[in-house]
């Protein structure tokens, strides 16, 4: 074999390798290797979901746990009705303050719900510090028990006292509830 023969044989060899290789790469490696991407950019998705999940569900627990801890026993509209009428009041007089109109409000009672919402409007007159003191005994989240509506105006006449209206809604466990 002649040294032209011989570099051309080399040159189909090399030719016939680079030509393979290319195959190889396009029909095999490529595929698997856009195949084991989408794999771990999916495990990355379902890890990022399951990190998700794990929070939702610790927040979950944590309200759960919550709800087991502060759940008021089951009650009748009635009864609970009276009952924040009552400590409203008695706070007001103990607070020093001037009940001037009060009433109950709208309630929330729905067969369908687990909690449902009594709620007593009141209005009174006195100091500031004093109304604050009154609003801070009432709210009450671990009772179930939070002002939901503050409208607290100055009186005209004298500065140190102020008129204040407020919703005072109770939620509760319905007797015979679903809890």
């Amino acid at each position: 074999m002649t040294d032209r023969e011989r570099n051309l044989l080399t040159l189909l060899v090399a030719m016939a390798f680079v030509a393979v290789n290319f195959l190889g790469y396009r029909l095999w490696y490529a595929p698997k290797m856009s195949a084991l991407q989408a794999e771990q950019e999916n495990a990355e998705r379902q890890a990022e979901s399951n990190e998700s999940m794990g929070n939702v569900f610790s927040a979950v627990s944590d309200d759960m746990d919550w709800l087991n801890r502060f759940e008021p026993v089951p009650t009748s509209l009635g009864k609970m009705k009276t009952r924040i009428q009552q400590l409203s009041e008695n706070e007001a007089v103990r607070a020093g303050l001037t009940i001037k109109n009060k009433g109950f409000g709208d309630d929330v009672v729905d067969p369908g719900l687990n909690y449902h919402r009594a709620r007593y409007d009141i209005e009174v007159n006195g100091s500031e510090s004093s109304i604050y003191r009154w609003l801070d005994r009432l709210h009450n989240p671990n009772e179930f028990r939070v002002v939901t509506f503050v409208k607290l105006e100055p009186q005209r006449d004298d500065a140190t006292r102020a008129d204040c209206k407020i919703f005072l809604d109770q939620w509760f466990v319905p007797e015979g509830g679903q809890s």
